[in-house]
């Protein structure tokens, strides 16, 4: 619902904090060169059941390549999440993992999530 004067990312490189104990984020770092392309991005409230796997910090900009207007919007939201549902749960990707040269470092997110049972 933001306007394009305020908040702007597209085809960029950004760092997020991964939970990498987490079965989706196994073979991840800590923290993660992700890319974003018009990507969602998740804001837990009270209530939320399930677990944060990948975060923007929580102050300055999590820019690593490409271009960003409105950081704020982005500083401590989550970038992808396991929800639970019903008696399953559903993993949310706010970044596309499987994107060109990037999938080298975040192509392993995409099995782990399709692989992934409680």
């Amino acid at each position: 619902g933001l306007r394009p004067e305020d908040f702007f990312l597209r085809g960029s490189i950004v760092e997020v904090t991964t939970s990498p104990t987490h079965l989706v984020m196994a073979g991840m770092p800590e923290k993660a060169a992700v890319f974003s392309d018009s990507s969602p991005i998740f804001d837990t409230t009270e209530g939320f059941k399930g677990t944060v796997l990948a975060k923007y910090q929580e102050t300055g900009s999590p820019l690593l390549s490409g271009f960003l207007i409105g950081e704020k919007y982005l500083q401590g939201k989550a970038a992808a999440l396991d929800v639970e549902l019903d008696k399953g749960h559903v993993v949310l990707l706010g970044f596309c993992p499987e994107w060109r040269d990037q999938s080298f470092g975040t192509f392993k997110i995409v099995f782990n999530s399709a692989l992934f049972t409680r």
